[in-house]
């Protein structure tokens, strides 16, 4: 993490649970809220989210209350199961409606390399910073089932920003 970013999920900028959520998910106890970077087992509720089906193009999602500018997002996996994502795409909107996915120079969707196991977090600093009101996580490949704990770091934004 930077100097100047700060959490935007779980710190400060504090998401309410019902501005998370997914695709789908397996059961009430890995709903979406579930998928804070730091979450572990509480009573019946498990340590983290997880889908429904354990398929590629699954997806968890946050909407923060105002555009923010993005610059890294961190993931881990299930904290009580060896579960977690090992590639996935990153995917941004302002209205939730039209989504872009974020992309290397030149054009070509980035593929985030994700955990290698299910409580060390893997920690990417996009090249290029976003700004978006919605941020969306796509599995394409995971070990068990598509499981993860996430955090995106980066700042409000001022307006005074350019992409």
């Amino acid at each position: 993490m930077h100097s100047n970013e700060e959490a935007l999920i779980s710190g400060e900028i504090f998401v309410p649970d019902a501005r998370m959520t997914a695709s789908s998910q397996w059961s009430m106890y890995v709903g979406p809220e579930r998928a804070r970077i730091d979450t572990v087992v509480q009573g019946s509720f498990k340590g983290a989210w997880e889908s429904e089906i354990p398929q590629p193009g699954e997806w968890i999602q946050v909407e923060f209350s105002a555009s923010m500018i993005v610059q890294s997002v961190k993931t881990r996996g299930r904290s009580d199961v060896a579960y977690w994502v090992t590639s996935y795409e990153l995917h941004f909107s302002q209205d939730g409606l039209n989504w872009e996915a974020y992309q290397e120079p030149y054009g070509t969707i980035k593929v985030f390399s994700g955990n290698n196991d299910q409580n060390t977090p893997v920690e990417h600093f996009l090249q290029a910073a976003i700004r978006a009101k919605y941020v969306r996580i796509v599995a394409l490949t995971f070990k068990g089932a598509v499981s993860l704990r996430f955090e995106l770091y980066g700042s409000h934004y001022s307006g005074r920003w350019r992409l």
